[in-house]
């Protein structure tokens, strides 16, 4: 399915394009708040940190649009959609 989109995209004039980026837009954010409804304080998540690292952490706060992670060495501001709680890897 995956190569089938890419194939498709790579056909898509200029118009298209910045349909579909509107498209990916809305769901990403649908999928981040519907991850933010589902998390709750105290919740283990990882997400990729800069340079790619896997960070793991613990929710200290959820707003609007980000959530608040505290590392082992720092404290995150992460986008929702980012997120993968720790009941959705196993």
């Amino acid at each position: 399915m995956i190569n089938t989109v890419i194939d498709n995209v790579r056909k898509m004039d200029i118009e298209q394009l910045k349909i579909v980026a509107d498209e990916i837009k809305l769901r990403r954010t649908l999928l981040g708040n519907q991850l933010t409804r589902s998390l709750i304080v105290g919740d283990t998540v990882s997400f990729q940190g800069r340079g790619g690292v896997t960070e793991q952490g613990t929710v200290t706060k959820i707003n609007r649009k980000t959530v608040i992670v505290k590392t082992a060495h720092s404290t995150w501001k992460v986008p929702a959609s980012m997120l993968t709680p720790s009941w959705a890897i196993a």
